[in-house]
């Protein structure tokens, strides 16, 4: 790699022949004392597009000048355009998303729904870190059956923070005839590692096991082709990548072969026929579609951001962010292995196909050197003992700002 990378008109010269130049002019940056945050935190939570404030204002003026009348104008029907615009950003069909709740609260929905046991057909696969809510999630569900998890929860460890593909597939391989699920972190969200969720799912599928996974990280953050790849369900948080605000709504897929669905499910007026849903009948008439599982009206207010977020999405396409996305990141990899690779172990795939926006930094100093950042304007995440992570979106983020974050670490006295 050219020795001068470690420059400002190096980087600069790259964001120029980015895809993406100028696209972080559509959104807000946090200000302190009257100077631009660089923020790497997408992870966490996405920063504001700009046209957030006139899609919530739009709502509120309608609820202001219709009242109940904007109900079947505009709301009974809105998250039809956000399942569509989610359906292309996660590779399904519009039929097979909805946009409902919350990232956990769907987990324990499709546990309902998708997680059956026998007395030989019982186990369920994960990462053992994966992300702890959905730990929460499986354990708790487990306890209701009267299941203890530590007999039902199968763990994949990893080795030096790395899970190969093969230890998955040996993992499965073994536990073939007692796994009913698997449910993985398509993103891992303290090592940023990228899991190959179409291997996992294909051999899976030799043995029957559900497959479905939590994917806050991985969406909008890197391609995903659930549909394609014959993932049974999955859900997401879209408040990181997807820059949808604080609480915002979360996604779930099902896979449309399940559309017809008359086994164990939770169940609410939402979820029934649009069709017959006023008619107010006594007995549940599901929607043969992934709203099938929703339960109540959209939150519009908490959603107006979304509808944002997926335009801005859908508007560059994925493979232009992802284009631009490896970009932003390699260029972090190799300023840090330059000039600072005696204090910093990066611990996310080196390899650009194993994962996507974030570095996960195991770091000389922890705690202090976050600190240290925060207070020079920087952004970041910390995860105990010794991790902070790091997250390039290209929606905002610039090959310029890397080379300054790495300048201000490097002015770090770690001893």
């Amino acid at each position: 790699m050219n020795k001068n990378i470690f420059n400002s008109n190096y980087a600069i010269e790259l964001d120029k022949n980015s895809s993406m130049y100028n696209h972080s002019k559509l959104f807000h940056y946090p200000v302190k004392k009257n100077k631009k945050i660089l923020y790497f935190n997408g992870n966490s939570l996405g920063l504001q597009p700009k046209g957030v404030k006139q899609s919530v204002f739009k709502e509120l003026d309608d609820w202001k000048n219709l009242g109940s009348i904007g109900y079947f104008k505009n709301w009974v029907t809105y998250h039809e355009t956000l399942n569509k615009l989610s359906s292309l950003i996660v590779g399904a069909k519009p039929s097979e998303i909805m946009i409902m709740n919350a990232l956990t609260v769907n987990i324990h929905l499709l546990l309902i729904s998708f997680y059956k046991h026998t007395k030989t057909r019982y186990k369920i696969l994960i990462e053992k870190d994966i992300f702890p809510s959905d730990r929460y999630a499986i354990a708790s569900h487990l306890k209701i059956k009267k299941l203890n998890p530590s007999k039902v929860i199968e763990e994949i460890n990893a080795n030096n923070h790395y899970i190969e593909t093969d230890t998955i597939l040996k993992k499965i391989e073994e536990n073939k005839e007692s796994l009913s699920l698997i449910w993985l972190g398509g993103v891992n969200y303290y090592t940023g590692q990228k899991f190959d969720m179409k291997e996992i799912t294909k051999f899976a599928k030799r043995y029957n096991i559900m497959v479905g996974y939590d994917l806050a990280h991985a969406v909008g953050n890197v391609e995903l082709k659930l549909h394609d790849w014959n993932v049974d369900m999955a859900s997401w948080c879209n408040y990181k990548y997807l820059n949808s605000g604080p609480g915002s709504p979360s996604g779930v897929y099902i896979h449309e072969k399940y559309h017809n669905w008359e086994s164990d499910r939770l169940e609410g007026w939402w979820g029934n026929k649009y069709s017959s849903r006023f008619e107010m009948k006594k007995n549940f008439d599901a929607s043969k579609n992934a709203s099938g599982w929703s339960i109540s009206n959209m939150p519009i207010l908490s959603s107006a951001p979304l509808r944002i977020s997926l335009s801005l999405y859908n508007s560059i396409g994925m493979d232009r962010f992802r284009n631009a996305s490896v970009s932003l990141t390699n260029y972090l990899e190799s300023l840090i292995k330059k000039e600072l690779d005696r204090y910093i172990k990066i611990i996310t795939p080196l390899n650009s196909s194993e994962r996507g926006c974030q570095l996960s930094l195991k770091i000389k100093g922890g705690k202090n050197v976050y600190d240290y950042l925060k207070k020079n304007n920087i952004i970041c995440d910390w995860r105990n003992p010794d991790v902070i992570r790091v997250a390039p979106t290209p929606m905002y983020n610039t090959h310029e700002e890397i080379f300054e974050f790495v300048k201000i670490l490097k002015d770090y006295d770690f001893k």
